[in-house]
């Protein structure tokens, strides 16, 4: 057995700035401080924190992709591999706001997430950061994270059915507005990557979006009238001071209202980096002079259609060849970031050949 654990040495990590809720968080998960864990079937046995002196209740645990180890966490952010997991880190002996509630391992087993109740969350080893849920305005406390198949995104969900996503990962539903005394305690994606299951306390919800369907006899939950929509944690992708590729862009969280999530990271995009974004080196040609330039925008047979006002004149720059590339790496990353979203087509005021002879190109076949 090996067991590996940090307590007081530094880490590494990937997060954004803690920030606060204050709520009472369950454990997640079914391990807890001072028990085993009980394998079933053709699981193996090898380990528990129950040989680990002075641990914090568990809250989480994730298996390796070969079934032959897994990894527990602990409320304070303790990480402890067991098997053939390896240890890449871990929050132990960093003062967190609220306690870690979640983890998930990349599919390669080379690394891990964890998620904390206020949205942080922290990636060791291989995992990419994507983002987290605190900068979204009113999020629940976070009682799960589960990893999308190619390891490049991951969803949070909240104790009140909120889902979130980062990166890869699509959003599908949730199960917001759930009734009281009924509490989101975890949350899968399935082998697809295009759905998850959401476990409410004493009941387990089914599939939310394919494979699958929740059962006649079990409908998810649904929000009762008047209730406001939830927020969705969206990319939008701007430059960054330095870089000597032209289409090089990177994402940068905000949150928008679904459904009509398109519209708002277009018009999230449109606003430009925020000072802070702007001062860590990130840059684009939209700025608060774009804000509110988006007509419309709507998606058909895998198409968005997305029209501006005329902004040509505010940025004329963006007409060079590599200001057009780069306008476009920003506009396009955004858009096709959602599942529905396979390209992408721009126009000035309803006009598209206005749009694409402003940045000296021909327009998209057929337009």
């Amino acid at each position: 057995m090996r067991v590996w654990f940090a307590r007081r040495a530094a880490v590494a990590f990937a997060c954004c700035a803690f920030i606060g809720i204050s709520a009472a968080i369950a454990p997640s998960a079914a391990a807890a401080a001072g028990e085993t864990v009980l394998p079933f079937g053709d699981a193996g046995f090898f380990g528990s924190t129950a040989s680990v002196a002075n641990t914090q209740p568990v809250t989480s645990m994730a298996t390796t992709p070969d079934g032959h180890g897994y990894w527990e966490t602990a409320s304070d952010g303790g990480v402890f591999a067991f098997g053939d997991a390896g240890f890449y880190g871990s929050m132990g002996g960093v003062r967190l706001n609220e306690p870690v509630t979640g983890m998930a391992a990349t599919p390669d087993g080379g690394g891990y997430w964890l998620a904390a109740a206020d949205g942080g969350v922290f990636a060791f080893g291989d995992a990419g950061f994507y983002g987290s849920g605190t900068p979204i305005p009113g999020i629940q406390p976070v009682s799960g994270i589960a990893a999308t198949p190619d390891g490049r995104g991951y969803w949070l969900a909240a104790r009140d059915g909120g889902v979130f996503t980062f990166g890869s990962a699509g959003f599908y539903g949730s199960a917001s507005g759930l009734t009281p005394g009924r509490l989101v305690v975890g949350i899968e994606g399935t082998p697809s990557g295009m759905g998850y299951w959401l476990l409410v306390r004493n009941t387990p919800v089914g599939p939310v979006g394919p494979p699958g369907s929740p059962p006649a006899s079990n409908p998810a939950p649904t929000l009762p009238p008047g209730t406001p929509p939830v927020a969705l944690g969206v990319n939008v992708y701007f430059g960054q001071l330095g870089k000597v590729s032209c289409d090089a862009v990177f994402p940068v969280l905000r949150a928008v209202q679904p459904p009509q999530v398109l519209v708002g990271a277009m018009n999230a995009l449109l606003s430009g980096p925020t000072p802070s974004e702007q001062a860590a080196g990130y840059a684009s040609f939209f700025s608060s002079r774009t804000a509110g330039m988006l007509n419309w925008a709507h998606v058909s047979n895998g198409v968005a259609r997305i029209d501006f006002a005329d902004f040509s004149t505010i940025i004329p720059n963006a007409s060079s060849s590599c200001g057009g590339a780069a306008l476009l790496a920003s506009l396009d990353t955004t858009a096709e970031q959602f599942a529905s979203v396979n390209s992408a087509v721009y126009s000035f005021n309803g006009n598209v050949r206005a749009f694409y002879l402003w940045l000296q190109l021909a327009p998209p076949p057929g337009y």
